[in-house]
């Protein structure tokens, strides 16, 4: 991603790219750093239950997605159902913006 970053937004360095990398970026381009081509399927639960490849996220995190499951590091088996994404992940923000899923992005 770093490599990616340098790349895109013209750093001079690697290691300049690295370190902005390491200071966080906001979830609506964090797909793009991963370098592949994604297009945009929405938010319908029942999209995302039927496909593979997707990434997903709302004001705090952008997560991989598979069949209506989620990676999910605070769940003991390290993935939970697309629907507990809201509640599992969500911030201040959320006072505003309700921590739905904002948009979906799939592999293509």
């Amino acid at each position: 991603m770093a490599k990616m970053n340098e790349k895109v937004n013209e750093y001079s360095s690697y290691k300049e790219a690295l370190e902005y990398l390491l200071n966080g970026y906001t979830t609506t381009v964090v797909y793009e750093l991963l370098g592949l081509k994604f297009k945009s399927i929405g938010t319908d639960f029942g999209i995302l239950r039927e496909n593979t490849n997707i990434i997903f996220y709302n004001f705090y995190h952008a997560v991989y997605s598979s069949y209506g499951y989620y990676d999910e590091t605070k769940s003991a088996s390290g993935f939970s159902l697309n629907e507990n994404f809201r509640k599992n992940r969500f911030g201040i923000k959320c006072s505003w913006y309700l921590c739905n899923i904002r948009n979906a992005y799939i592999l293509e």
